[in-house]
């Protein structure tokens, strides 16, 4: 009887180091890789972004960069960018205009990638003035924002979350 309640031990052990051992091999790897190269991805996007000259089919605003129309955004002025003498219909919204070129930008990139993502310009968080995209559902690999001086005493962030 002694014998039989030892067996049984040791096979209760041999059961439960069988588990252990096989959560510890066949776990699944961290991919440390794929989060470095989202996070600097969502990086990458937003610099490039504000570096661009922004354009239109109409080439008004070609001498802009996307981080001057920005600090526009940000003081709510309009734009006047080419021929305003002669264009009955002059002002473009600053803000307009980002979120436009910003949805062409990520519709030939992160979209047919069939990547989630929310792009965000703000002064304030809780009203951003700029939203593309929605709001990631558990993990996401984020931009640090980048903050832009607005010249009006204010400075407007911008940032670009893309779920994992």
């Amino acid at each position: 009887m002694e014998i039989f309640g030892l067996a049984i031990v040791v096979v209760i052990l041999l059961v439960g180091v069988a588990f252990i051992i096989g959560f510890v091999i066949f776990k699944a790897p961290t991919d440390y890789r794929k989060t470095f190269v989202t996070k600097e991805l969502a990086k990458n996007m937003v610099g490039t972004f504000l570096k661009i000259n922004a354009f239109d089919a109409e080439d008004k605003c070609s001498q802009l960069s996307m981080t001057e129309i920005l600090q526009y955004c940000a003081r709510d002025v309009t734009l006047c960018c080419k021929n305003c003498n002669s264009n009955p219909d002059p002002d473009v919204n600053s803000c307009d205009f980002v979120k436009s070129t910003a949805e062409f930008i990520f519709q030939k990139t992160l979209d047919e990638w069939k990547m989630k993502y929310e792009f965000l310009a703000y002064t304030d968080e809780r009203s951003p003035e700029v939203v593309i995209g929605t709001p990631c559902r558990g993990q996401k690999m984020s931009s640090e924002p980048w903050h832009i001086p607005t010249g009006a005493g204010n400075t407007i962030a911008v940032k670009l979350d893309i779920c994992v």
